[in-house]
């Protein structure tokens, strides 16, 4: 791929409003957008290398391992909703998008990650729900 083309793609990870990680196969995180630094509130220097559990509650880990040995499989994982942790402790809603990163040959080498914040959308759900049941 000539420098022209790696500029652009990394340029348009880096403008992204979502959230974008990459990870490998034993969830190490690779790739690390200014939006994760964002929403997870680590800076990529200290992101790059780390397990991604570090922005995960301990009951969602094994989720993790199981969607990405699906991936690894080539099965297709649907959008889902889950919390991840920012580095101050407080939880966020996410919607989570995985899909493979493979090499050259087309093996699956790692998993891309898009995590939207909906956590104003779950609260405002909330807020509905309860006032139609105190109604």
């Amino acid at each position: 791929m000539n420098q022209k083309i790696q500029y652009l793609l990394a340029s348009i990870l880096e403008s992204s409003r979502d959230s974008i990680v990459s990870i490998d196969l034993d969830r190490i995180i690779t790739s690390w957008n200014q939006a994760a630094e964002e929403l997870y509130g680590h800076p990529a220097k200290e992101a790059i290398g780390k397990p991604l559990h570090m922005v995960m509650r301990p009951e969602d880990i094994h989720d993790l391992i199981e969607k990405v040995n699906n991936i690894k499989h080539e099965i297709t994982v649907q959008v889902y909703e889950t919390i991840r942790v920012h580095k101050n402790g407080l939880q966020a809603d996410l919607a989570i998008f995985l899909s493979p990163v493979k090499d050259e040959d087309g093996e699956v080498v790692g998993v891309s990650t898009i995590a939207r914040d909906i956590s104003i959308r779950k609260m405002q759900e909330k807020q509905k729900d309860e006032f139609i049941e105190y109604r």
